[in-house]
């Protein structure tokens, strides 16, 4: 799809500006959309400047993928 989820459970507030699209925050666990092409350099960030308690990657569920597929009107 070109895009993953990081997942990341944090154990501070933070500044979450330039990390990717956030698509859900719930107390300190957080979800970003990002670029597949800008995943490795946004998950070295995120553990240089962040407490992080734990971090998964994922595939965007294929709703999400769909569903911008309809939004933007084209195929990335």
């Amino acid at each position: 799809s070109g895009q993953s989820l990081p997942q990341v459970r944090a154990g501070q507030d933070m500044s979450l500006q330039g990390y990717g699209e956030l698509k859900e925050v719930d107390g300190h666990h957080l979800r970003f959309l990002v670029r597949r092409e800008a995943l490795t350099q946004t998950v070295a960030r995120i553990l240089a400047e962040l407490e992080v308690i734990d971090l998964s990657v994922t595939d965007p569920p294929i709703e999400e993928v769909i569903g911008r597929v309809f939004q933007a009107g084209v195929v990335e």
